[in-house]
């Protein structure tokens, strides 16, 4: 019965499809929400207290570890310095095997998560309790059949969940969750700003962090910038008062954009832009992009 229902919601194309229906698992963030990290590279951080700190000739990345990663580049991009630094896109930055394979998958790799049956289990029942109030034949049925077919699929469920497991061993723990890859995730973003690279933006770019801040501050003094002596909160609120004056858009947070750097492997330099993403802007960015979305048919339509 439960299958009827699925079919008649999700329609002819389950003929076969509830044949081979795998219970599995969910899956993890994508492996950028966890390696790149601009944020807290080029934003949450203490401009006053790193700039006392840091001393180029004992940065990080000119350990013998990485010596081989550092390159001309950085003094190309950065000629007050005077020091190579890493920029790589050589997985072996870490050698942790299990983080190199994940870094290898790319950025855009989603990893799954291991399979905590009780969890699913769980999960299985809030599904079917919804199912039953809110499909006729379900919810008319009586409390002790409802409750019995409950038990009758939750316990085909478990049995299954448990055959797979013993299929797939090697999912077992969330990749991002073994303690060495855990500690080596933070070893290195302590260390590095892990960015995409341009024209491939699922391979991620290695920079040391100490020099892409001072390649940060360089491109900021350049004549088109302007140091203004406002307030963040300032800004934040003058342009929500810009913006109220658009009725559709909906509230934001309260933050500002902040600095991100896309690495251009072929002329070896960086480009820089800024996130709209959870920003007091993100509403407006969403607009736009709708609007040209919108728009691009017609121009389409123009150019043939």
């Amino acid at each position: 019965m439960i299958n009827e229902v699925l079919a008649r919601i999700v329609g002819d194309d389950t003929t076969t499809w509830l044949e081979r229906t795998v219970i599995g698992w969910t899956y993890n963030s994508n492996i950028a929400s966890r390696l790149c990290r601009p944020a807290e590279v080029l934003c949450d951080f203490d401009v006053a207290q790193w700039m006392e700190a840091y001393d180029p000739g004992q940065c990080p990345c000119r350990s013998r570890r990485y010596m081989d990663m550092c390159t001309q580049a950085s003094i190309e991009l950065l000629q007050c310095e005077g020091q190579m630094h890493v920029i790589t896109l050589d997985s072996s930055i870490t050698d942790n095997p299990l983080l190199q394979g994940i870094i290898k998958a790319g950025l855009n790799h989603i990893p799954c998560m291991s399979l905590d049956i009780e969890e699913v289990q769980n999960e299985l029942g809030v599904f079917l309790d919804k199912l039953m109030a809110e499909v006729m034949e379900l919810w008319e049925l009586t409390a002790s059949t409802q409750s019995f077919l409950q038990r009758l699929i939750l316990k085909k469920a478990k049995t299954k969940m448990i055959k797979y497991t013993e299929q797939h061993q090697h999912v077992s723990v969330e990749p991002f969750e073994h303690p060495a890859v855990k500690r080596e995730v933070e070893f290195l973003t302590g260390r590095f700003l892990i960015c995409p690279t341009d024209k491939a933006p699922n391979t991620p770019t290695v920079v040391c962090k100490n020099f892409i801040r001072k390649l940060a501050f360089q491109r900021l003094t350049r004549p088109e910038f302007v140091s203004v002596a406002t307030s963040p909160a300032s800004a934040i609120a003058r342009i929500q008062g810009e913006l109220s004056a658009l009725h559709v858009l909906p509230n934001a947070p309260a933050a500002l954009p902040f600095l991100m750097a896309v690495f251009k492997a072929q002329k070896r330099t960086f480009r820089w832009i800024t996130n709209t993403a959870e920003t007091v802007v993100s509403p407006a960015a969403e607009l736009c992009a709708c609007l040209l979305r919108f728009l691009l048919p017609l121009v389409q339509t123009f150019c043939e």
